[in-house]
């Protein structure tokens, strides 16, 4: 049954994907973090992925057989042009029933996983029927038939496949963006709370907390462009798939991540006015105590030289008073 076998093909084309990625991080895992049970946990990823060639090797051997039943030596013309045309059918019956909601990325990896099955499909249907060696007339007519009808399927899988494949990239590509931009939001808000903390303490932390409070404003509009690039993005998804992909989770993780940046902009906002009037304070009070200190040395002075001229002389401490008013 081919059209079994198609499912099956692409079911394990998805699967191995993941098994590649697995066994990718697998390795980066142990050579990162040291585990105590390294050499059982490597007998069992060497088992499984022994069950897993054992696996490749049974799918391989019936799509052998199912093909050497299609195109084998002893398969007369006429029964092979009857059945790569049967086939040519189910795999345009196959297409057209490719209708739906996808809800998931596992199910859209799934989905290109059989247009990319069906395209190797009917590029084998062609090059079968470009291999048939001498014809009859009727016979060079059903292959040319059969010929035109492949191209036009191909061209039909391939415009599909290409769509598939762009909207699984752009997807990842928001999904991507949405996870850095959060990365970024939550460091903004870590830099906050250390600004938070410093509002009550030295001068020379606040104006440090000022300076960081003003970073994080500055990147801040960075990241807002960030956000409407993502937004600008969702709106250019391939809309003319035979199946339909429903983008109200990524709009919504969208606003979601706009709320979350307003919120930090006026946190932002707020809390850089009130380090700045912190600030502010501060320049005050040292400005007056260094006014102080200036007067406190002045009258030290003048007290030295009325001791120094021994009796105080009335008309000169008098000026002297009169200065530090």
């Amino acid at each position: 049954n081919v059209p079994v076998l198609q499912e099956l093909k692409a079911q394990y084309e998805l699967h191995n994907n993941v098994r590649n990625e697995a066994s990718g991080h697998f390795e980066n895992a142990l050579r990162v973090i040291p585990v105590a049970d390294e050499m059982t946990q490597r007998q069992l990823n060497v088992q499984l992925e022994e069950r897993w060639r054992g696996l490749s090797a049974r799918i391989s051997g019936i799509q052998t057989a199912v093909m050497d039943g299609v195109t084998g030596p002893d398969v007369l013309v006429a029964d092979k042009l009857g059945i790569l045309e049967r086939e040519l059918q189910e795999l345009q019956a196959s297409l057209e029933d490719m209708h739906g909601v996808i809800k998931s990325e596992e199910e859209l990896c799934l989905y290109v996983e059989r247009l990319q099955v069906l395209y190797s499909r009917v590029e084998h249907i062609q090059e079968e029927l470009g291999r048939l060696g001498l014809l009859s007339a009727t016979e060079s007519e059903r292959v040319g038939a059969l010929l035109s009808t492949a191209r036009h399927v191909e061209l039909q899988v391939s415009e599909e496949l290409e769509g598939a494949i762009v909207l699984r990239e752009r997807l990842k590509a928001l999904q991507t963006g949405l996870a850095r931009v959060r990365r970024d939001h939550q460091r903004a808000g870590t830099v906050l709370d250390q600004c938070e903390t410093s509002e009550r303490l030295g001068s020379d932390v606040v104006e440090q907390a000022l300076n960081n409070c003003k970073s994080v404003g500055e990147e801040l509009v960075t990241h807002w462009q960030e956000i409407m690039t993502l937004r600008q993005l969702l709106h250019t998804l391939p809309t003319s798939l035979r199946v339909s992909v429903s983008p109200v989770r990524v709009e919504r993780d969208i606003s979601s991540v706009q709320d979350d940046h307003t919120a930090l902009e006026d946190r932002c906002r707020q809390l850089l006015a009130r380090l700045a009037a912190r600030l502010a304070l501060w320049r005050r009070f040292e400005r007056q105590l260094e006014m102080v200190q200036q007067s406190v040395q002045e009258t030290d002075y003048m007290m030295e030289l009325l001791t120094v001229q021994g009796a105080v002389d009335y008309d000169r401490l008098l000026k002297a008073t009169e200065r530090l008013e």
